[in-house]
């Protein structure tokens, strides 16, 4: 368990310990796969009653436990009482239509084909016991696919998962309704956005490549050979279209990205400049100083005052 999990979890049961504690008594715990556990129970079963199990019959039983604890309500009561009102879930052409607005960028039509889409149709009950909770479920939905579509779109995968995570994480903190209604639109608004940002600068599949591999690796020492092994082109005629299409070089790329890394590690962690030029794979402190300021046109210690 992380040190986040263990966090959450204290809460969650409200256990009033020592975080300390609780990470020292976790990590020491021996971690077992199912199988062994399995194995190590029959062996007790059998030293207590002498009768040898079946391990394929106990798994079975099992599934058969855990099948039953799964089970959902039957559907057609659902169906018949839908139809009945003529209240039954929006059409799925109308949700590719709104999903493929993020797609393409397109935050108006986004806007009103989400709107048209909830003065018509049911929403799902997603919770019976919280109204708040089923609207939160609806949400994160709503949310997931969003991701998935601004991906498509040529959004970062990495960006997308991470605004699809602070989203969330934000939306679990709310208290009202209301607020829930807003937060949805809100993010909705920020995918396509993100996605109509990205799309202003559209590169061919090798670079596109090159770029998706240097913002997922910043930490790592990024070499032209592993991009021209990654695209099976020839490094000087990539290193020739990077340049052309982008407008710098792969070099140039790599510093002006990592250096943008940089600047969110200042912003919002509390790593010492020495332990950032590290991180990124900088030589040393001083070059990095050097390659900050040529990318920013000022220090690292110049842009602490600054902004942080």
């Amino acid at each position: 368990m992380t040190d986040e999990t263990i966090t959450s979890s204290l809460r969650d049961m409200d256990i009033r310990v020592a975080k300390e504690e609780m990470l020292h008594y976790y990590s020491n715990l021996p971690i077992l796969s199912n199988l062994k556990f399995i194995k190590f129970s029959m062996m007790i079963y059998y030293m207590i009653y002498q009768k040898q199990l079946n391990i394929l019959d106990i798994v079975q039983t099992n599934k058969e436990i855990e099948k039953e604890n799964l089970n959902i309500e039957p559907i057609d009561n659902q169906i018949i009482e839908s139809r009945q009102n003529k209240n039954v879930h929006t059409d799925i052409s109308l949700e590719k239509k709104f999903l493929n607005y993020i797609k393409i960028g397109k935050k108006t039509g986004l806007l009103e084909s989400f709107h048209a889409i909830n003065k018509q149709g049911k929403k799902g009950i997603l919770s019976k016991t919280s109204y708040l909770r089923s609207q939160k479920n609806i949400a994160i939905s709503l949310i997931t696919l969003a991701t998935r579509a601004a991906v498509e779109g040529g959004l970062y995968q990495e960006i997308a998962y991470s605004l699809s995570d602070s989203y969330i994480i934000k939306l679990e903190e709310l208290s009202n309704s209301r607020a829930v209604d807003q937060l949805i639109e809100n993010a909705l608004i920020d995918f396509a956005e993100r996605v109509e940002n990205s799309k202003k600068y559209k590169y061919s599949k090798p670079i596109n490549i090159c770029q998706t591999y240097i913002f997922n690796h910043l930490y790592e020492n990024i070499t032209l050979s592993e991009l021209a092994n990654l695209t099976g082109l020839n490094p000087n005629y990539l290193s020739n279209l990077f340049k052309k299409e982008v407008g710098i070089s792969i070099k140039a790329f790599i510093q002006k990205t990592k250096i943008d890394e940089a600047k969110n590690l200042l912003s919002y962690s509390n790593y010492s400049l020495t332990e950032i030029s590290t991180l990124l794979n900088f030589h040393d402190q001083s070059y990095f100083t050097r390659i900050f300021k040529q990318v920013t046109g000022i220090t690292p210690k110049q842009y602490i005052n600054k902004n942080c």
